[in-house]
């Protein structure tokens, strides 16, 4: 949690903590918790991708 307190967030997919976005396969569920909460997003192909 003094990670967090520090501005730095923890990102993870299916429980995994997550390093690299290219892992991240396209539709999956991103979990990213901050100090004050946790959010929630849907990862989409990058523009690079598409």
């Amino acid at each position: 949690m003094n990670t967090l307190k520090r501005g730095y967030s923890i990102t993870r997919v299916d429980g995994k903590t997550i390093t690299d976005p290219a892992v991240i396969p396209d539709g999956a569920i991103i979990e990213t918790s901050l100090a004050s909460g946790t959010l929630y997003s849907v990862k989409s192909a990058s523009p690079e991708e598409k």
